[in-house]
Parts: structure tokens; sequence; C-alpha cells
């Protein structure tokens, strides 16, 4: 697979065929890393406020803007994307606190908890970031409760699958506690040109970009390469093997 996502497949009909599938989980850590942070200075240096100035011919000057320096960032789904966010959340000065299943270790993480505790701790979050897969268990694992356990002012950042995500409980939350969105996911896509995310100041979208790579075949072929020899050498896959039981 050329994704790292696979909750678009029969998973089961593969798994009754004794299908191996393997996917290009690992390549788009840098990518969406990034990303992440693009969408966390727009916000928070005050880039959303300037580009619209700029569009109107505009010198709107913004009296107070966010440091990252201090904020505790809450990762959840601690992959390599997890990790490469985490890194760089570190060099940033700023905590991090991953949420996996098992609640191990993980490097570039201060703090790690269960996805079972993630509702008692996701108030010590400033910042959320989705990096989940879609499974049955993470189905709008984003919901109304947790949405409304997250602090005050509160920033949320999904690059991880739309589905995992209640929109409505979103929108909810936006006109509550939570101050900013970065998305790059949704459970429709494309997002419907009538959606209210469209028209809210405080969302930035993205049109499931963030995994794109400069060069994405340099990436992944090294993945299909080591595999396809561990094949023809009646190996077990080394890279990527698709668990069917976990859905990723």
């Amino acid at each position: 697979m050329a994704s790292a996502g696979v909750d678009y497949l029969d998973l089961e009909k593969l798994e009754k065929q004794a299908i191996l599938l393997t996917n290009s989980s690992g390549i788009h850590s840098n990518g969406i890393a990034e990303s992440v942070f693009g969408m966390l200075l727009h916000y928070t240096r005050g880039m959303d406020i300037s580009l619209k100035a700029q569009m109107k011919n505009e010198w709107i000057s913004v009296d107070t803007l966010l440091e990252l320096k201090g904020k505790t960032m809450m990762i959840v789904g601690t992959g390599e994307i997890g990790k490469q966010t985490g890194k760089v959340a570190q060099a940033f000065d700023m905590k991090t606190i991953g949420i996996n299943r098992s609640g191990g270790n993980i490097d570039y993480m201060n703090e790690q908890h269960t996805q079972d505790d993630l509702k008692k701790v996701i108030g010590q979050a400033d910042i959320v970031v989705n990096i989940l897969p879609l499974t049955e268990e993470t189905d709008e694992m984003f919901n109304k409760d947790l949405f409304k356990a997250m602090k005050e002012q509160s920033i949320f950042i999904n690059v991880g699958r739309g589905g995992t995500v209640d929109t409505d409980a979103l929108l909810e939350a936006l006109d509550s506690n939570i101050a900013y969105a970065g998305l790059d996911v949704f459970h429709e896509e494309p997002l419907p040109s009538d959606h209210p995310l469209w028209n809210r100041e405080d969302v930035l979208i993205t049109p499931h970009i963030a995994g794109r790579l400069e060069d994405y075949s340099k990436s992944l072929f090294p993945i299909f390469e080591k595999n396809l020899k561990a094949y023809m050498n009646g190996e077990a896959l080394p890279i990527n093997l698709v668990d069917y039981t976990r859905g990723y």
C-alpha cells in the first residue's frame, strides 16, 4: 500500500484470502510533523491575521501572540509520526505527553498514558494532536465528552483520520472551550462546499495533504524492495506488515 492508513480496504476479505498487506507507515513522519507545526504557527504567531490583512492591503498589528515554549502537547497516537512530532515539539521546549494503547515508554515523550486514560489526562494539554488510525476502537473517539474535558482555549490538530472525530462535537467545542482547530482529514473527503467548517475563522482546513512528500517514490520503494526480497526468499516480511486484528 502506498498509504499508511488501510481503513478504506476490506481487511476481513484480505485476511480470509491470506493476503499479506503492507503499508507505507513511517515515510510520512517528517512531512506530517512539519504540517502540524505549520498549522500551529499559523495560529500562534498570527499568520492567519496577517494573511487576511495582506489580501486587503492593510497593515494590522497583533498585540499579543502565543509562544509554543512551555506549552504542553498531547500526542494521541505515538507511532513514527507521533515520535517525530514529539521530537520537534521538544525542540520548541514544549512538554510532550504520549497516548497509546499500552502506555509504554516512547521516545520524545515526557509522559505516557494509555488510550483508556485519555479523558482523565487530556485536560493537561494546551495542544492536542490526533494521529490515530481509524479502527473500530478509535471510531469517533474524539466525541462530545472528550472535547468537553479539554482545557479552555486549547488547540486541536487532526492529521490522523477524519472518522476518529465526531465533527458535530468538534463544532460545539469550538463554540465553547477550544480556541482553534487545524484539520487535514475529514469524515467526508472532499469536504462538502456547504459544510459549516469552511466558514469558521477558528479553523484551518488543508485538503488531506499533510502526508505529501517531495519525492514519494524515493521514500516508498525501499520498503517495497525489502519486503519483496523477503517474500521471494520465503521469509517473513520485515517492514510494515499490517496486523488485521488491530486494523493497522
